[in-house]
């Protein structure tokens, strides 16, 4: 099973020839290549992979921008004004347009915050409390609806570039919080919308976790085509820990991924540590992360 690591173990700001060797100290004798991810800006993530290309080091995905390109904010995919839209579209582009560039497959696009009466650190109060979270489905519904209109006008020319360059665009399931458009449901009806497109789901393990905590009848997923897993702990509604550290069920969790991949994958999907840099892990919790994931490669085997 290939292991990969996300930069997001990286603390920033930092140069790229910094940020690659924090990766290769942190990753490099456990780890096959690396994944960007969201934080790091469109010229960052450009001079990162040319950086590595030097280097040899494979990167297996990249992550979107939560930025915008140099001198422009970062625009909404799931705004409703026009001009946002044109935006959104333009710096996915970009985004694609590098990862082809650069020899990169896959390109993650996560979530969209929706604006929502009750803020995510309100809602995780409330969890705290014990207090039944249903009542923000009618207001996200009513909102959601919108902003997945908005989100295929996005979508639409991206996969189209996307067929034309060759690769997978990726959709990370499933966004545990309300506030984040598409949610798990969502993500479905986009694949209906987009069937035989190159869209595809990245699976957030630890993401799981937390969305089973605050929604746990929405957590069965009907999943399939995944194109990467995303490996972290989880621990409540924290996220991003060390595989083993956490109260992830790495036996069912190796179950969901059995269901989930598409048969060609076998062992061979992509699996990549997505840890917070703020933890700042250690090479052997990296070491110990990876041979966790060459467990649940043999349960699946078993």
């Amino acid at each position: 099973m290939p292991c990969f690591c996300s930069t997001s173990l990286c603390v920033l700001p930092a140069e790229p020839a910094d940020m690659l060797a924090c990766w290769e100290s942190a990753c490099g004798g456990s780890a096959m290549g690396l994944m960007l991810d969201a934080r790091l800006g469109h010229q960052q993530q450009d001079e990162l992979l040319r950086l590595a290309r030097t280097r040899g080091v494979e990167c297996i995905a990249l992550a979107h921008p939560r930025s915008g390109p140099p001198g422009l904010p970062a625009a909404s995919a799931a705004s409703l004004d026009r001009d946002e839209q044109r935006a959104a579209r333009q710096q996915l582009v970009m985004t694609l347009q590098r990862a082809h560039r650069h020899g990169v497959g896959r390109v993650e696009l996560g979530p969209t915050l929706l604006e929502l009466s009750i803020s995510r650190g309100a809602l995780a109060g409330q969890f705290a409390r014990g207090m039944d979270l249903q009542q923000m489905e009618p207001e996200r519904a009513a909102r959601a609806g919108g902003a997945l209109d908005a989100l295929c006008l996005v979508l639409d020319p991206a996969l189209e570039q996307v067929s034309r360059l060759g690769g997978e665009l990726l959709l990370p399931v499933p966004a545990p919080w309300p506030h984040q458009v598409p949610g798990p449901g969502d993500v479905q009806q986009l694949r209906g919308i987009f069937a035989g497109s190159p869209l595809r789901i990245s699976l957030a393990l630890d993401w799981w976790h937390v969305a089973r905590q605050l929604a746990p009848q929405a957590v069965e997923l009907e999943l399939g085509g995944v194109a990467l897993v995303r490996a972290a702990d989880a621990s409540g509604l924290v996220t991003m820990l060390p595989p083993g550290t956490g109260e992830l069920d790495w036996q069912e969790a190796g179950r969901l991924v059995q269901r989930a991949s598409r048969p060609v994958d076998g062992p061979d999907m992509p699996w990549v540590l997505t840890l917070d840099a703020r933890l700042q892990v250690s090479p052997t919790e990296v070491a110990l992360g990876a041979a966790r994931m060459s467990e649940i490669r043999e349960f699946r085997a078993g």
